[in-house]
């Protein structure tokens, strides 16, 4: 059986687990954001990009785990956590874009297909300026969805989580004013548009 990978926070070793393998450089990319996360305590809980770890001590050693949005516990697997925020990190880097996160509690809109897996049309998104606390700003909806006026419904990002739909997930640490789109074959693109979210409406 192989040996779980560790990281480090000072001299104290931290053990990760994954259902998959992982290569060194995800391991090296998970050190490198543990070292930037200041002042981090075993039994604390932060944020991995937009998900909610843990560090607690099992077993004499330290271990970080990962919040199950279906089971609603933290679990020792991490790979979503992981395979999130490589995504979303991906998505920004490539139009050389800082992360912008969303809050577990913020509002995210969408149609009633747009996290649906598979697709059953092309799905876009839009980051609008909030216009309340508790908003995100996103509006996520299919073709299909609009062309039927099918209205907007809303869930916390929790709840979006909770379905865990890589695929759109993937784009939503895009700042304000910034769009994607998903063709049914497959291709995506980003890019900044000047469109409101009120004029989808």
């Amino acid at each position: 059986m192989n040996t779980p990978p560790s990281i480090y926070i000072g001299n104290e070793e931290i053990t990760l687990n994954f259902k998959d393998a992982y290569e060194d450089d995800v391991i090296q990319g998970i050190q490198r954001f543990i070292d930037a996360v200041p002042e981090l305590d075993v039994g604390q809980s932060f944020f991995w990009g937009m998900w909610p770890v843990k560090l607690v001590s099992q077993n004499n050693r330290v271990t970080l785990l990962a919040y199950d949005f279906v089971r609603q516990e933290y679990t020792k697997y991490i790979d979503q956590a992981i395979a999130l925020w490589r995504e979303q990190s991906n998505v920004c880097a490539s139009q050389d874009l800082s992360w912008f996160s969303v809050k577990l509690d913020e509002q995210i809109f969408f149609t009633p297909n747009a996290f649906r897996s598979p697709m059953l049309s092309t799905t876009e998104g839009v980051r609008d300026k909030p216009d309340t606390e508790s908003s995100s700003g996103w509006f996520v909806y299919t073709a299909a969805d609009r062309e039927n006026n099918l209205a907007f419904q809303s869930a916390s990002l929790g709840e979006v989580l909770q379905q865990y739909n890589l695929n759109i997930l993937r784009f939503l640490g895009l700042p304000i004013g910034w769009m994607f789109n998903i063709e049914m074959n497959g291709t995506s693109h980003v890019w900044k548009d000047d469109l409101s979210a009120t004029s989808l409406n």
